[in-house]
Order: structure tokens, then C-alpha cells, then sequence
């Protein structure tokens, strides 16, 4: 997956990423919303649920996947947040 949209991802210019579509009328996103909007919004969806992955592994006795990865900025200054080990 990553493989296939980091291509798609990286050309859009500042210019689509401002682009605002026209929303989809059912199930679809809030009017008004940019393309870099709904690409964070989705990025940050797949984040929780990896993390949600990661909690069912390791609740089974697997070890840490390490997903989703570091959220430094959750914790404020990421120089004090020490990496999984």
C-alpha cells in the first residue's frame, strides 16, 4: 500500500493539496474540506488503527510490532520521550 501512494502522495503539488473536491453526498466528508485535509485525516485513521493492531498482538503474547511508532508530539518535547526498546 505504501508502495503504491507514496508516488501519488509525493506529486501532488501545494496547489492540489489546497484543492477543495466536491464532498461526496453519502458516507462521505464534510464540504468545505482540502485534499492535504483528507490525506492527513486518513493518514491519522490507519496510525489508529495500527496502534489498535498492536495492542491485539502484544494482549495475545506477541512481542511489540512497534506500531504505530514513536507519537512524539504527543508528548510534547520528543528529546524526552525515551524509544521503545
Amino acid at each position: 500500500m505504501i508502495q503504491a501512494a507514496t508516488p501519488f502522495v509525493s506529486a501532488l503539488s501545494d496547489e492540489d493539496l489546497l484543492h477543495v473536491p466536491t464532498p461526496i453526498t453519502e458516507n462521505g466528508w464534510p464540504a468545505g474540506m482540502s485534499v492535504g485535509y483528507l490525506i492527513a485525516r486518513a493518514v491519522a485513521h490507519l496510525f489508529a488503527h495500527a496502534s489498535e493492531l498492536n495492542v491485539v498482538v502484544t494482549t495475545s503474547g506477541a512481542p511489540d510490532l512497534g506500531l504505530p511508532g514513536r507519537l512524539a508530539h504527543t508528548f510534547g518535547d520528543p528529546s524526552a520521550v525515551e524509544p521503545p526498546s
